[in-house]
């Protein structure tokens, strides 16, 4: 199911196609993400309490974790794609969704808590990482291209390390400006709310 489309309101083609890339602007299996983000806001902080003190710690610990966590974003991305079960609603076996949703929880939490020994603090990009995920569906087609550009570019280099340094410095720098603006954009609501109740208060 498909709702508010966005190329019958008026709205310029090249900007629907650029921000959306489809008419419409809500899809069916965006609740199944929805009804996550509010299960993980009410009751994530008591899970990772919960596990916090039961899971082993420490740096061979927080490097298996890591490293399993980056196996696992591999193969859920060769999973994924092929079957894109959650986003075209294909009938399959209630089994896939229920993995890809389990999967794609497991791989930042051990992502998690391995970068809670990282010899430096990343409060900073921490802070931005659900503003990254949240607007990246914006702008992945443009960064896909803008990788493709770069190919090209740097085809002189014949050690073959300077393309994929490339590609980090890209996504480093999309995470230290657009990250935090899409962080911002989600939690403005409550700065919103704070500042209207702080007003009031002044008044009374």
């Amino acid at each position: 199911m498909n709702a508010l489309n966005a190329c019958e309101l008026g709205v310029p083609k090249f900007v629907v196609f650029w921000l959306l890339r489809d008419c419409f602007v809500w899809t069916r299996w965006v609740a199944c993400y929805g009804a996550f983000y509010v299960f993980c806001f009410h009751y994530l902080r008591s899970i990772v309490k919960f596990f916090s003190v039961r899971l082993p710690s420490g740096p061979v610990w927080a490097a298996t974790a890591t490293s399993f966590s980056m196996i696992l974003g591999m193969l859920m991305a060769l999973f994924h794609y092929p079957n894109q079960l959650l986003e075209s609603g294909e009938k399959g076996s209630w089994l896939m969704p229920l993995l890809e949703l389990t999967v794609t929880t497991l791989q930042p939490a051990l992502f998690a808590l391995g970068a809670v020994y990282w010899p430096f603090k990343a409060s900073f990009l921490g802070n931005s990482t659900l503003g990254c995920y949240v607007i990246h569906f914006i702008f992945r087609d443009r960064m896909t291209e803008a990788i493709q550009m770069m190919m090209p570019m740097l085809s002189w280099d014949l050690t073959g390390l300077l393309l994929p340094l490339a590609i980090a410095v890209l996504c480093l720098a999309f995470m230290s400006t657009v990250g935090p603006v899409g962080h911002y954009i989600l939690i403005a609501p409550q700065f919103l709310a704070s500042f209207v109740r702080r007003r009031l208060f002044r008044k009374s």
